[in-house]
């Protein structure tokens, strides 16, 4: 308390308090807070602080008791402002708790991966379930006897009913059991793989515990009960009679439609995922218009910026150095343009960047008309470079020469860049206006380091920032890891949908597997009259697996659209964007071919090599 500490600009502020740490689940990070009375000494009063147009600066209100939300919001309405950007810009109020999922104003989440994981979780689960129902009433004969036991003693149907329901919950409840289980051993890996903190203890506590256990319930209540209403329904006569038929038509047909279900989930998550990692090669590899490659970035916090170029150009590691606003992947503010003869209600959205003569030359931008920055020509303060997007939405036809600033006229374009990737490829490109001007907002260097000797390049950095500001450590970064970090979330949900697939896929061929264990036992007989007769065990295998040919197509013919439906809603939420392959379809569709292949052919194949007399005494 009482002590000093300075800013980047080495203007000093008094320590008056000491915070708790804010969670890392908040989306207030700061390293100080200061007043705004303390602000107004070294901001622009009437601008940072008091006009509406700046939305840098978050409001955060508490309402009174009672008072709605909407009715709040259309109140100020009477703010809005009509045509900037070409829409009209609204303030509205957000609930603190939202904004955690919504990045847009500030929260790290995103609500859509949620959606997406809970959907994926309910798919599986689905699968499970309808597993277990095939599997039920396919092998309802193994029971049959039991049950037309049980009638002839006076069992009733609903007592055979509760019987066979609370076998499902128990099932239901073991599987719950190893779940958790299960979830303690794998949890850090997951958190690791998602980038997120979560524990044993968030999922065992208060509501959760009670969803989970509620959830647990109703998988056994849906996946028991047709089960248990259909076995409970068989007649005792025809049963000790020996006439119950398992296999009827309408139980295939129940069947079949199961396999469909599964089998078109299964193909909806392979073709989702292909479609995810088909996306993130295409982003990672898509020409951003500079180079990326082996540039470090930092903050200058004040120091001698043409001393510390000097001294970092003196080693041959350092192949150049430039100071900016921002960088490519963080251009950081936007700001009103200005040109001669503009409509007062042509306003459209500008970012704009500060940088010195050695910007370009660092990254490698191309030049659409005119020429780079130049000393020699005294560009200093006067000139500005535009991007294509810019060129365009003030409808410059030729642009060289002609007057351009913001908030007023303060210089002429020189030149024209072409339009390059400063934000992530969700968004189209912006317009940017670029001058060499205001070296005070020069808060950034980006350095190029040789790719022969990167350890050594980062060493003599660090030397050299030790040396100018010993009280500030240095934090940097590289340019291609910050660009790689725009897209983390995509990639997580790629590696997330990739085991997801996985355990969907695992799933449905066990299902499969056992319903071929169950055909190939009951045709038992057939199979061992038909090698009496002659057939080959290759034609009793195909004889046997058919059955699964018009399941599996089904499957593709409905799980086709869907994946399409879904993946192109995903993919719309980029600008830039791959187009959905038809061969990916394809691979699905083969993917899910072989598995259903590999499910049951060995099955099949046992069942066809086993000896003729051992499969007429069968039974």
């Amino acid at each position: 308390m009482g002590q000093t500490l300075p800013d980047n600009r080495d203007r000093e502020y008094k320590v008056t308090g000491v915070l708790r740490d804010i969670p890392n689940n908040s989306h207030l990070r700061f390293d100080f807070l200061a007043s705004f009375n303390t602000l107004y000494t070294t901001w622009s009063r009437d601008w940072e602080t008091e006009n509406w147009l700046n939305n840098g600066l978050d409001t955060y209100l508490t309402l009174p008791a009672g008072i709605d939300r909407r009715a709040f919001d259309d109140k100020l309405r009477t703010y809005d402002l009509e045509g900037f950007n070409g829409k009209t810009w609204s303030f509205h109020v957000q609930p603190l708790g939202d904004i955690h999922f919504s990045r847009g104003t500030g929260g790290e989440g995103d609500i859509r991966y949620i959606w997406i994981f809970s959907a994926v979780g309910l798919f599986i689960l689905f699968i499970a379930g309808f597993n277990f129902v095939n599997l039920s009433t396919a092998r309802s004969a193994a029971r049959a006897r039991e049950v037309g036991v049980r009638k002839v003693v006076g069992a009733h149907r609903r007592q055979l009913a509760r019987q066979l329901l609370g076998e499902s919950f128990l099932f239901t409840l073991i599987a719950l059991v190893l779940s958790l289980a299960a979830v303690a051993v794998f949890l850090p890996a997951f958190n690791a793989m998602i980038g997120r903190e979560m524990s044993v203890g968030a999922l065992l506590s208060g509501k959760m515990l009670m969803g989970i256990v509620g959830l647990t319930l109703l998988l056994g209540l849906l996946s028991g009960s047709y089960p248990a209403l259909f076995i409970s329904s068989f007649q005792p006569v025809r049963i000790l009679k020996g006439h119950l038929k398992s296999d009827s038509r309408g139980g295939r047909v129940f069947r079949n439609s199961l396999i469909v279900v599964q089998f078109a989930l299964s193909i909806i998550m392979i073709i989702s995922t292909i479609t995810l990692y088909r996306q993130l090669h295409y982003i990672r590899n898509k020409p951003l218009g500079y180079e990326k490659a082996h540039i470090l970035t930092f903050r200058t916090r004040g120091a001698d910026r043409e001393r510390l170029k000097r001294e970092l150009l003196a080693k041959p590691e350092i192949l150049g150095a430039a100071f900016s606003s921002g960088t490519p992947s963080r251009i950081g503010w936007s700001n009103i343009p200005s040109w001669e003869g503009q409509d007062p209600d042509d306003n459209p959205f500008f970012y704009r960047l500060s940088v010195d003569f050695d910007f370009f030359d660092i990254y490698g931008f191309e030049m659409k008309q005119g020429r780079k920055f130049s000393r020699e020509l005294g560009d200093e303060g006067g000139a500005y470079i535009l991007n294509e997007a810019a060129v365009r939405a003030i409808g410059f036809e030729e642009p060289i020469g002609l007057p351009f600033g913001f908030w007023k006229i303060t210089g002429r374009v020189v030149g024209v860049v072409k339009d390059f990737h400063f934000e992530s490829l969700h968004k189209p490109v912006t317009p940017l206006g670029i001058g060499v001007l205001d070296s005070r907002n020069f808060g950034v260097a980006s350095v190029k380091i040789s790719s022969g000797n990167i350890a050594g390049g980062i060493r003599h950095i660090e030397k050299v920032w030790g040396k100018l500001r010993p009280d500030h450590p240095l934090e940097f970064t590289f340019l291609d890891e910050r660009i790689d970090a725009m897209y983390r979330n995509e990639r997580r949900l790629a590696e997330s949908f990739n085991y997801f697939a996985l355990i969907a896929i695992f799933i449905a061929g066990l299902g499969l597997f056992g319903l071929a264990s169950f055909i190939a036992e009951r045709k038992t007989r057939e199979i061992g009259i038909r090698k009496i007769l002659g057939a080959p065990s290759s034609r009793i295998i195909l004889l046997l697996g058919r059955e699964f040919v018009p399941p599996v197509v089904l499957a593709n013919i409905i799980g086709w659209p869907l994946a399409g439906y879904a993946m192109s809603r995903w993919l719309r939420t980029f600008a830039f964007r791959i187009d959905l392959d038809l061969m990916v379809f394809v691979a699905a569709a083969g993917i899910a071919s072989l598995i259903a292949a590999a499910s049951v052919s060995w099955q099949f194949a046992r069942a066809a090599r086993a000896q003729p007399a051992d499969a007429l005494r069968y039974e």
